[in-house]
């Protein structure tokens, strides 16, 4: 009767918490966003005009650093991909409505909805890199950012609806600032490793788009809607999954 009980117990425990597969997948997925968020600001950087459209804590301060060089153009692109992003979160947030995550439902299908309409973006981002041969300047480079940061609007938008603690994909500095506190105060805790790995995931994010900069620039293009692509798919699959089960 006592393993009966228990039994019926794990069982609501279960129940309350969600389905194994669907508890694991976002910290996977959080690491696959944060490589195509590193991804994205070194091909911005490198190939659009020294400008970031993930990480606009970076890009405020270059856009500060322009208005104070008197450097027009500089200013401008880091205006369009301000803009851009702000535009992307808003959207995004509309969207989503009152979106967000639970036990029951920690990866709702909404922000993996949202997370399609940014990897669209970003394909339509790799059309266009292509048609510039991978050397997109002027009014076309300007385009560019603009649907490179409008998408990363969405990514950080989303991600926000997941509700969990220092989990942004997009900007990692208190995250960086979480670890160290973390690691040097003797309160690592369970989620340390988590936080580890985003801020290695957009490191290696980062690295592995200027090497295909330098080295295979158009393939480089390619790889933030790739890795969009591999979390919406991944994340689609688990709640089909989950679906059918019950």
């Amino acid at each position: 009767m006592l393993t009966a009980m228990s039994a019926e117990r794990s069982e609501d425990e279960q129940e309350r918490v969600g389905p194994p597969a669907l508890r694991v997948i976002p910290d996977a997925l959080l690491l696959v966003l944060a490589a195509g968020a590193g991804a994205t600001d070194a091909l911005s950087y490198l190939a659009l005009g020294h400008v970031f459209t993930a990480v606009m804590t970076g890009n405020l301060a270059l856009l500060g650093i322009a208005a104070g060089t008197g450097s027009g153009a500089a200013a401008v692109r880091s205006v369009v991909s301000l803009a851009g992003y702000v535009v992307g979160v808003a959207v995004c947030t509309r969207f989503l409505g009152r979106t967000r995550a639970t036990d029951l439902d920690p990866w709702p299908v909404r922000v993996t909805h949202a997370l399609g309409v940014q990897a669209v973006l970003q394909l339509l981002l790799f059309v266009g890199w292509l048609v510039a041969d991978g050397r997109p300047t002027g009014i076309g480079a300007g385009v560019l950012v603009a649907v490179s940061a409008v998408a990363m609007g969405f990514q950080a938008r989303a991600v926000q609806a997941l509700a969990l603690p220092a989990g942004s994909t997009t900007y990692l500095t208190s995250t960086l600032t979480t670890v160290v506190s973390r690691i040097t105060g003797g309160a690592a805790g369970r989620g340390l490793p988590r936080l580890v790995l985003l801020v290695a995931a957009m490191l290696a994010g980062a690295a592995v788009s200027a090497l295909l900069v330098t080295t295979a620039r158009l393939a480089a293009g390619v790889l933030p809607f790739a890795l969009t692509g591999v979390a919406v798919l991944a994340a689609a699959a688990v709640d089909l999954r989950h679906r059918r089960r019950h």
